[in-house]
């Protein structure tokens, strides 16, 4: 009895050691020949906090003049009708105007929007942006010292800096000035930033590399989590992160990745930066936008100066010829509005006070008075039809 015990033992035991050696084979066989190993995941962690940090307040150099683009590609036909039916219960959704950007999108295809930075200094710049898409076809503004401005192709609005919020309609100068750097940065991060909470504090709690290879593993204090995939040439240190090529980030509670980033193709610029030359990023409504870097040229402050004069009625110093419907002239006390009517300019001048930009009822009475010029004009027009 006591030798039947013994020899079931050896032979469970023997058994357990096939398993074992059955087991290895396969992971060997479908695992594929390159094995990652586990590296201590602090060092390379800092790396990465190193790029985001230094990203994070990156800006071209200066004078230059960089671009890019931010193509959006529509959702499938499935989740706009999602969409649809969403607005259609409740009509103060929120994804009303994301739902009418997508019908937009949808009409063509997909929408791009190009973007250039004529950069001097906080002073003196130039932030052009097409929208081959919409009614206004292009969106500038512009600082030149105290004086601020916007364009697009009808309207021409002028104001003293710091005026702009409730006068020139330059409302978002400083705020889209200060986006071209977030968007920019972007690139420079090689997708980092495009991260959800990547400026916030994370941590590496896992690291696995074959030497040219890595990928690592970043968890959040809201237990979501990225996972970073890069590569390091044959002659790099071992912890250089190189060229990111892939990031997922997936939210608490979530089966799918909320952000999926692939990078392609690095670029350098003149300047000392290595930056992507695409970033495609799939967010979890199945909305596509790809970051496409043109490229940064250095150029002079008279050039920065030349693009960030205001542009006279018919000429402008980027966009050429102008046709322009309206005209806003709100630098010094005065406001000075111009309205075209065929092909007379209707101008009229309003006091704007000793404040800073101008109170709540003097906009109130400028809008009646546009409004009434505006209904001129159509009366002007359908009298000459008629005559």
């Amino acid at each position: 009895m006591k030798t039947c015990g013994r020899r079931t033992g050896w032979l469970w035991t023997q058994q357990r050691t096939w398993f074992a050696i059955i087991g290895l084979g396969l992971s060997l066989i479908f695992g594929g020949s390159r094995v990652l190993a586990a590296e201590p995941p602090n060092e390379l962690a800092t790396r990465l906090r190193e790029l985001v940090d230094k990203s994070a307040t990156w800006r071209p150099p200066s004078p230059s003049r960089t671009s890019w683009r931010v193509g959006l590609k529509p959702i499938s036909t499935e989740k706009l009708a999602a969409w649809e039916a969403e607005v259609a219960k409740h009509p103060d959704n929120p994804l009303r105007s994301m739902l009418d950007t997508q019908r937009s999108i949808a009409k063509t295809g997909g929408s791009t929007v190009r973007t250039e930075l004529w950069l001097g200094n906080d002073q003196l710049w130039r932030l052009c942006q097409d929208h081959p898409y919409a009614e206004f076809q292009f969106l500038d503004c512009a600082r030149n010292g105290n004086a601020e401005w916007r364009l697009d192709a009808r309207t021409l609005a002028m104001s003293d800096h710091g005026h702009g919020e409730k006068s020139a309609g330059n409302t978002a100068g400083d705020a889209r000035y200060d986006d071209a750097f977030t968007q920019s940065r972007v690139f420079v991060s090689q997708g980092l930033l495009a991260v959800p909470g990547m400026q916030r504090p994370w941590k590496a709690v896992e690291v696995k590399s074959d030497g040219l290879e890595w990928t690592a593993r970043i968890i959040f204090p809201t237990d979501s989590f990225a996972i970073v995939h890069g590569s390091r040439k044959l002659d790099a240190d071992a912890l250089d992160i190189g060229r990111i090529s892939e990031i997922s980030f997936t939210e608490k509670g979530k089966t799918f990745p909320r952000v999926s980033v692939k990078v392609s193709g690095i670029v350098e610029p003149a300047f000392e930066a290595l930056l992507p030359s695409q970033i495609v990023l799939r967010t979890v409504d199945e909305t596509t936008e790809e970051y496409t870097f043109e490229g940064s040229q250095r150029c002079t402050l008279t050039d920065v100066e030349r693009v960030a004069a205001i542009p006279t009625p018919k000429q402008d110093a980027v966009r050429g010829k102008l046709t322009l419907q309206r005209i806003d002239d709100l630098r010094g006390k005065s406001a000075k509005l111009q309205v075209k009517q065929g092909e007379e300019w209707k101008e009229l001048v309003l006091p704007t006070g000793d404040q800073p930009g101008m109170s709540d009822g003097i906009i109130r009475v400028v809008g009646w008075v546009v409004l009434a010029l505006a209904v001129s004009g159509l009366v002007w027009v359908r009298f000459r039809r008629k005559t």
